[in-house]
């Protein structure tokens, strides 16, 4: 075995390895396949080693996870095919172990050594026992395959076999190294000729004084001529370009900057077209030009184009002129549209703003509404269970709560009018007539320092609105007047007719009756009259005012179907200006003033009640009152339990019920009870502002609806109307 393993390391000298290896080097420079080339250098390698062996290169696969395509001279056909492609692993005999691992195994006994547990049996049937193996890695690291030796007899390497066995699998890389590089190579030159066919522009080259010039295939067949070079290049190109283009290029090269000229290029069919050439350098180390490279790209349809164009020139300028004119009056009709967008756009947002300020202090007023209620309803029965010797010592404390509670309501009412949910009582009003009759009022509120004037047109329409909710507004407006003319001044009230002819903002086509109110004051800053209209906004001192008065009109103008605007600036006073629907139509009756509670109850009989209120306080207190008046009630707090009581068969003579209840509503309740007993009376008692809207579209014959806060007093004549109307409508049928 010794002598043996010395003939095979003195068989692979280094210097007959690389001789090899220049051999296997060549061949591939001819083109020769690879595998017939490794297949040849396996060939050379066994003869060399002077002992009995079998080489063998497997090549790694493309996706990189097995080894196949063995190259082996000698190794049995029969093996190799009934080995396969081997895997890379851990354990997959000594090709795929040390493609694994990336180390040579050296497997001295196939017989016995666990790499070989797979293929044991196929190796020893075709009486191979020993094998070696090293993986081919790229000069990066790369696999590339396995180098094996195949030994008939059991048998471990020397050093010497060992180093030998190294320069073997390197030569091996290196030609598969430079076969690879030579396929990219080829691949690369092939991809390139491609692109230049593709490629519309015509490519050419040139050394750095422009001679030996190289055009692509592409220009023969362009011009027609099989011989073009450096000296008749210039013939294709049209005589009257010829001497610029030759210039233009010269300076190029002399200054070894980049060349770029359009000209007109003669084709195969006689025909010119206009052609753009550009060429750049490409500069050596020291900045030296070493070569050109150009393309040429056809411009003939562009040069049309900017032909026709130039042709059309002399028109185009008043053309141009009378396009301009007609782009100013459409500039500006845009602008004018956009400054009216943007004031469209203002009037949303507040508008906006002030609805979602709207539907809070709606909510508040409704919880408001309900604990004046309860306030309002339990110092009234105080007064009634009183003796009269205790009421006439507490008389006066009773009226200064009860007045709390007016002017509780007052704020609350305030605060509907802001949210456009109070209960308005519209109607014809004659403007000049009502700002006469208030006027004595108005001069007690302005003072001597204020002059006040009034400017009415003759012929006023008759305003659609409250006439109430008006005197207020006015009033309202004449006090902030004065506060803001603390040294005096002018007061100036106006009424006159005004048509929108087109609708604008909030404010909608129509005719309205326009009352001003401009006073000679302070004036506000534009952050301040922004917002005037929020409610509790004020810029008065604490205690001198609660920032409802200018809401309150906003929600009365807006309710009213109208609009009011406010323009101020410092130093030039304000400018409130209230829009109020026209009147058409007859003018209503005046309404009947309502008898005072106590002399209602007299003649009042017992009626049997059925009320639904969800506020606990409110419900016991119209219990007591019930008991007073000798009323059977039957109270409950929501409205499946009063529909149960009215569907089990029980008789009621009147039902009271809030419309905000917990579950099915009010109205709900009404339309289920009206079913089963249609001739009922209803009363709506209620502390939602937007219930009040029912009184014109829910509330019908038969029924009445009354407001959170009220009095006992005003409760009482209520029911008594309902109570008469019901009886006169029976009495009638």
């Amino acid at each position: 075995m010794n002598s043996r393993a010395t003939d095979l390391a003195a068989g692979l000298v280094a210097s007959d390895v690389r001789h090899y290896e220049r051999q296997t080097l060549e061949s591939l420079a001819t083109g020769e396949p690879l595998a017939a080339v490794l297949y040849a250098f396996m060939e050379r390698f066994e003869k060399l080693a002077q002992v009995p062996l079998h080489a063998c290169i497997l090549l790694l696969d493309e996706q990189g996870r097995s080894l196949g395509d063995g190259i082996a001279p000698t190794l049995p056909a029969s093996y190799s095919g009934a080995l396969g492609r081997v895997a890379i692993g851990d354990g997959i005999g000594s090709c795929g172990t040390a493609a694994h691992r990336r180390e040579a195994v050296y497997v001295e006994d196939i017989a016995q050594d666990p790499l070989w547990n797979d293929f044991r049996e196929l190796a020893l049937a075709h009486g191979l026992r020993a094998c070696w193996s090293m993986p081919i890695l790229a000069l990066d690291g790369r696999l590339l395959g396995t180098f094996s030796n195949y030994f008939d007899t059991p048998r471990r390497p020397t050093a010497a076999e060992q180093n030998a066995f190294r320069l073997v699998t390197e030569t091996a890389a290196l030609a598969i190294e430079r076969h690879d590089a030579e396929r990219r190579l080829r691949d690369s030159e092939d991809h390139y000729r491609h692109l230049v066919e593709l490629n519309p522009q015509y490519t050419w080259t040139c050394d750095s004084d422009g001679r030996n010039i190289v055009l692509s295939s592409r220009w023969h067949r362009l011009t027609g001529r099989a011989e073009l070079d450096a000296s008749n290049i210039w013939e294709v190109m049209h005589p009257r370009d010829r001497a610029a283009v030759q210039a233009c290029w010269r300076e190029a090269l002399l200054a070894g900057q980049p060349f770029d000229h359009e000209h007109r290029v003669c084709l195969a069919d006689g025909s010119y077209r206009w052609m753009r050439s550009r060429a750049y350098p490409r500069h050596d180390l020291n900045g030296a030009v070493i070569r050109w490279y150009g393309t040429t790209e056809d411009i003939h349809d562009r040069c049309q184009a900017e032909q026709a164009l130039r042709r059309q020139h002399d028109t185009l300028e008043l053309q141009v002129q009378l396009r301009t004119a007609e782009l100013e009056a459409a500039n500006q009709q845009l602008r004018e549209e956009m400054q009216s967008r943007a004031q469209a756009e203002a009037l949303l947002r507040q508008a906006q703003k002030m609805e979602a300020v709207g539907q809070l202090t709606g909510g508040i007023a409704h919880d408001f509404n309900n604990l004046l209620a309860g306030i309002q309803a339990s110092l009234d029965l105080v007064a009634r269970k009183l003796p009269p010797q205790v009421l006439k010592e507490v008389t006066g404390l009773l009226d200064t709560a009860i007045q709390s509670v007016g002017r509780g309501a007052s704020l609350t009412h305030r605060l509907l009018a802001f949210s456009r949910r109070q209960t308005l009582n519209p109607q014809a009003i004659d403007v000049a007539g009502l700002i006469g009759n208030f006027q004595e009022i108005l001069l007690r509120s302005l003072g001597p320092r204020i002059h006040c004037q009034l400017l009415l047109d003759e012929g006023l329409w008759q305003a659609d609105a409250d006439p109430n909710q008006l005197e207020n507004a006015l009033l309202n407006l004449a006090i902030n007047g004065r506060d803001a003319m603390p040294g005096g001044g002018i007061l100036t009230i106006s009424a006159r007719n005004w048509t929108q002819p087109t609708s604008q903002g909030p404010l909608t086509a129509g005719d309205y009756l326009l009352i001003e109110v401009v006073d000679s004051g302070e004036g506000m800053a534009p952050e301040v009259l922004e917002r005037a209209f929020e409610p509790f906004f004020t810029t008065k001192p604490v205690g001198q005012g609660s920032g409802l008065g200018l809401s309150m009109i906003y929600g009365f103008a807006q309710q009213s179907r109208g609009h009011v605007t406010m323009a101020s600036a410092p130093g030039q006073g304000c400018r409130v200006s209230l829009y109020l629907p026209r009147y058409h139509g007859a003018t209503p009756p005046a309404p009947v003033a309502l008898a005072r509670a106590a002399s209602v109850v007299q003649d009042l009989v017992a009626v049997r009640v059925l009320l639904v209120e969800d506020d606990a306080v409110i419900r016991s207190l119209l219990v007591q009152l019930f008991a007073e008046l000798n009323w059977p009630c039957c109270a409950v707090s929501a409205a499946e339990p009063a529909l149960a009581r009215v569907s089990e068969g029980e008789a009621f003579d009147l039902l009271i019920t809030d419309l905000g209840l917990p579950g099915d509503s009010g109205q709900a309740l009404v339309s289920a009870v009206r079913a089963l007993c249609p001739r009922l009376p209803v009363l709506f008692i209620t502390g939602y502002a937007k219930d009040i809207e029912l009184q014109s579209t829910f509330v019908t014959a038969g029924m009445a609806l009354l407001a959170k806060p009220f009095s006992l007093e005003a409760f009482v004549v209520k029911v008594r109307g309902l109570l008469n109307e019901c009886r006169s409508t029976a009495g009638a049928e």
